[in-house]
């Protein structure tokens, strides 16, 4: 089967050699693309006379990459040249939809790290939340947090670019609203005090700084909140875990069950 973008063609071939092609109609084309088209246009021509029927049909994932789907959101990834108007509008059902740009942030949605704290916010995320989203990047998590029903989301990121990338993200998804963007040097100068405002908080950042920022997430956490820390190595587990005992009781159990099978070399 091929798949292509855009509004489609959908070819069935006849008799002993059955495939499906599915084909762009004509739209605007990059570039790169208007490139490729004479080879794409030769390639049609050749087949369309062994075809016994042409039928129209739409594909409602057909010009954004699907990066990720959990079990309540499927993660699109919306092309950096495409209009605002472009954007597909949600299916209906019971998956949301988050549409990312993505330039410098990380969070597609496909990194395992990702994932796993997606799934983590889908389980604990209750309706009127206070979430701290350390480590922002492309603003999928505190997209995430806000469309699960958190009504106030800091994320905070140590990169201009990527908080630009972030509100961008925020406004696609229609929760700039709730969530609110900061550089970190507006959180440890104590512009923002964070102490005790959140109900939970996602860091999906590495070790080390996890591992610096112990006392700075706990104090912003209440305390009968949840933390879900990410981008770890099932091997520095126990490490980053003896960094936060002493503002959380872990269940070592809970913490090691299923990360190892589902997504093989990260832990959450």
């Amino acid at each position: 089967m091929i798949v292509a973008s855009g509004p489609l063609l959908f070819f069935v071939a006849a008799a002993h050699h059955q495939h499906d092609a599915f084909i762009p109609l004509a739209q605007p084309l990059t570039s790169s693309q208007r490139i490729r088209q004479p080879r794409k246009q030769r390639l049609i021509d050749r087949a369309l006379p062994r075809l016994s029927s042409i039928a129209a049909a739409s594909a409602d994932e057909s010009a954004f990459e699907v990066a990720a789907k959990t079990d309540h959101f499927r993660v699109l990834i919306v092309p950096s040249e495409a209009p605002s108007s472009d954007v597909p509008v949600p299916l209906g059902g019971q998956l949301q939809d988050i549409h990312l740009r993505l330039h410098d942030g990380w969070g597609t949605g496909a990194h395992p790290s990702t994932r796993l704290c997606m799934e983590f916010l889908e389980r604990r995320v209750r309706r009127g939340d206070a979430v701290l989203d350390y480590g922002v990047g492309s603003a999928i998590l505190s997209v995430a947090a806000a469309k699960l029903g958190a009504s106030h989301v800091l994320g905070v990121d140590i990169d201009d670019d990527i908080l630009t990338n972030a509100r961008e993200n925020c406004r696609l998804n229609g929760v700039d609203g709730c969530v609110e963007l900061m550089h970190t040097r507006e959180v440890v100068t104590g512009d923002t005090a964070i102490s005790g405002r959140f109900d939970g908080c996602v860091a999906n950042i590495l070790v080390g700084p996890l591992k610096r920022l112990a006392p700075a997430l706990g104090d912003a956490v209440r305390a009968d909140g949840w933390l879900c820390l990410s981008g770890v190595r099932p091997s520095q587990v126990d490490d980053v875990m003896q960094a936060y005992n002493v503002f959380y009781d872990f269940d070592h159990k809970a913490v090691r069950t299923g990360v190892h099978d589902v997504y093989g070399e990260w832990a959450c």
